[in-house]
């Protein structure tokens, strides 16, 4: 439920948002652990999740198409009591399932992490997902600003556009119920 694919058109387009969404705010917020005497970890953990989409960007970029033909005819001549026993029918498959099981076997096997850390995994997902909100929208606040500073006063309508556009990301966050988190 929390994968998302973005396709970038290029290698520089993936690094520039990978500076700005992940290492920016990965060092502030190793800054500020060190300032208040914790262990930074923000790093390590995006240079972590950079490291395994690099180990297996082959398998998610590209198109795989399997047939499974010769298997349904196969299945189409069993007895009806052994196409039951011996059901392999890909249509019966709960893929949600399939790949909440892939996932949680990346986790424990590629990742070498424990299962039993699953709810504490899911707690820090919520809380780095709020702070990548918030990050995202002191981005969106300095650029808009800096928009209604560029256009210097003059126009009426970028001021207008300027308040209405934080009066609506406060509102959101105040939604969103992500200022629980800090």
């Amino acid at each position: 439920p929390y994968l998302t694919l973005f396709p970038f058109m290029c290698r520089f387009e993936l690094r520039v948002q990978q500076l700005f969404k992940h290492y920016i705010p990965a060092y502030l917020i190793d800054i500020g652990a060190y300032v208040i005497r914790q262990r930074p970890r923000m790093v390590k953990v995006y240079n972590t999740i950079h490291q395994i989409n690099e180990r297996y960007a082959y398998f998610w970029t590209n198109e795989w198409k399997f047939h499974n033909s010769n298997s349904e005819a196969l299945l189409s001549r069993l007895h009806p009591n052994d196409q039951e026993e011996f059901s392999y029918d890909m249509r019966r498959i709960n893929w949600i399932d399939y790949w909440a099981n892939v996932c949680l076997g990346i986790r424990k096997f590629v990742m070498k992490e424990d299962p039993a850390d699953i709810p504490h995994a899911r707690k820090q997902f919520t809380k780095y997902r709020a702070m990548r909100f918030t990050w995202n929208f002191c981005l969106v606040l300095v650029f808009s600003r800096a928009m209604y500073l560029a256009a210097n006063y003059r126009f009426q309508w970028m001021r207008q556009l300027w308040f209405s556009l934080v009066s609506f990301l406060v509102k959101l966050m105040k939604a969103s119920s992500l200022l629980k988190f800090f």
